[in-house]
């Protein structure tokens, strides 16, 4: 290091050790007395309170466990929320879920309103509110809020200011303007239908859908299908959690797949969108009654009057529910869902619930009104697919379907010959012999072959053939649970029309009727199924 550097390095040492010595002194003269400071005002000359950093609140913050209640009026309409013990209700939507986050934004930009400035003019009659937007009549919304101890606040918000950065706003008492940040935009600019979540049904836990009962579905007002679910002694003797009430006399069996999807739909019924909400039919029309014996010209006329006051009033709520209705094309409904929600804790707290669809469109979506919440809603396509359902996939697809330990006896029966087998149950009730034409057969290799009876898939319905060929297959099945007998005809290179007990309207496809006759004679020579 040369000479002249450590000479400038040392003085700078003198420099500072000087400097914290004549601190220390001074420090010790004075006796350490802060008297002299000053510390930051918490209110301005107009008595607004400051927050930290200096800016003036329009008024005191509030918590939120004092609000009881806030309203919003602005370009939408007006719209309140209030308190109900510790929990907060939308007025008129009180049975409706809301976007907590969106809420708590509506609470911050209502109770906690620190203004980014303030501007005051020296002469009142500067104050012209209208250019600033900050009339009642010009105003992009009010905000009124009442705290549990009675204290009212009531605050307008203007016109946007120049840069973009804020609104101006005003307290209804004082002759100053405020500016707020933009975050209002997200909450008191908004509508009720930003707030609120379109649940159209009660919200159940996916895996508990067996609570839905009595599910019935419509389609252009003509009845689809209606399916229950199974009663004990029915899950006993069909081994089915489903019992298809309509078409009757079919002898349909619910698809546990599928229809397990559209109850899985049903749990978490939610749209979109809202659209409208308090939407309720109107009720019964009031009924005047006759004249009462010994009744007086003044009572009957006080209930003549009373009377029509009702029926106007009914006329008038059964106007507008139609026009809303109407609106979205929901008067004349393409889907009807009904069905019951039974709580397994409570049966007799079971809840109806009642869907009107609209036919899909061509944004994809459906209008959904839903009359237990009383709202209308968009619903997505993948939300609802299964309207757009054929008729077999709400039905079992499997031809045949039962547990093989319930099954005394198969006579299958095509070209010309009949091959029996007979079954065989232990003390456990459990199938565990087989004998065709009276001869035992391999146990493993006959369960192959029933699972081949057993993978007859439905592919869709037709009509039965009308060109005179016989049937290819005739199957005859005696079971504890009672005896099926199936006929299956060629309608076509691919299709095989089958009835059931004389009925049907579906059909299978004739590879695998193939594959069982093929199956069938290896059993019959002794040979084992694979």
């Amino acid at each position: 290091m040369n000479k002249k550097r450590l000479i400038i390095i040392i003085s700078l040492c003198v420099l500072v050790l000087g400097l914290s010595i004549a601190y220390a002194i001074a420090a010790a003269s004075v006796g350490g007395d802060t008297s002299g400071t000053t510390s930051k005002p918490t209110e301005d000359a107009d008595g607004d309170k400051l927050g930290n950093s200096g800016r003036p609140f329009m008024y005191p913050n509030i918590e939120r466990a004092d609000v009881q209640d806030i309203t919003v009026t602005n370009e939408h309409g007006t719209f309140k929320a209030y308190r109900i013990e510790k929990s907060f209700y939308f007025e008129g939507a009180e049975l409706l879920a809301y976007d907590k986050e969106k809420f708590s934004s509506l609470v911050v930009n209502s109770t906690y309103t620190l203004a980014t400035r303030k501007i005051k003019f020296d002469n009142p009659e500067d104050y012209k509110y209208e250019d600033f937007g900050l009339t009642e009549d010009t105003c992009k919304a009010i905000i009124e809020v009442n705290t549990l101890d009675k204290q009212y606040h009531k605050i307008l918000i203007g016109n946007k200011v120049a840069n973009g950065g804020g609104y101006y706003a005003k307290y209804y008492t004082k002759d100053f303007i405020y500016v707020l940040d933009t975050t209002l935009e997200d909450s008191v600019l908004q509508s009720i239908y930003d707030f609120i979540t379109p649940i159209l049904v009660y919200p159940l836990e996916s895996l508990k859908y067996s609570q839905i009962t009595n599910f019935y579905y419509s389609r252009e007002g003509t009845p689809f299908i209606a399916i229950r679910n199974a009663t004990l002694e029915e899950q006993e003797s069909s081994q089915q959690p489903y019992v298809v009430e309509f078409p009757k006399d079919k002898n349909y069996i619910a698809s546990t797949y599928y229809y397990g999807e559209v109850l899985t739909s049903l749990t978490q019924l939610t749209g979109s969108k809202l659209c409208e909400y308090g939407i309720e039919p109107p009720g019964d029309e009031p009924v005047l009654e006759d004249r009462k014996d010994g009744e007086s010209d003044e009572d009957y006329n006080k209930r003549v009057d009373e009377f029509n006051k009702k029926h106007e009033k009914w006329v008038e709520n059964s106007q507008k529910y139609e026009e809303v209705l109407k609106k979205y094309g929901l008067d004349n409904p393409a889907h009807t869902i009904l069905y019951t929600i039974t709580p397994e804790e409570d049966p007799d707290a079971a809840a109806p619930y009642y869907l009107d669809c609209t036919a899909l469109n061509d944004d994809g979506v459906y209008y959904v009104y839903s009359m237990y919440m009383g709202i209308i809603a968009e619903v997505p396509y993948d939300t609802l697919y299964w309207l757009e359902w054929d008729f077999n996939r709400f039905v079992e697809y499997s031809m045949f379907s039962m547990n093989i330990n319930d099954v005394n006896k198969i006579t299958t029966t095509f070209d010309g010959v009949d091959y029996e087998f007979e079954l065989k149950r232990n003390e456990d009730g459990k199938a565990y012999k087989v004998f065709y034409n009276g001869k035992e057969y391999d146990m493993d290799a006959f369960r192959q072959y029933y699972v081949t009876l057993l993978e007859f898939r439905i592919y869709g319905q037709t009509e039965k053939p009308t060109n005179g060929y016989p049937a290819v297959l005739k199957l005859k099945i005696e079971t504890t649970k009672g005896d099926y007998e199936y006929v299956l005809y060629t309608a076509s290179t691919r299709k095989v029309y089958f009835e059931l007990n004389g009925k049907g309207e579906f059909y299978v496809n004739v590879d695998k009727l193939l594959q069982f006759k093929r199956e069938t004679i290896m059993i019959s020579k002794g040979e084992l199924v694979e």
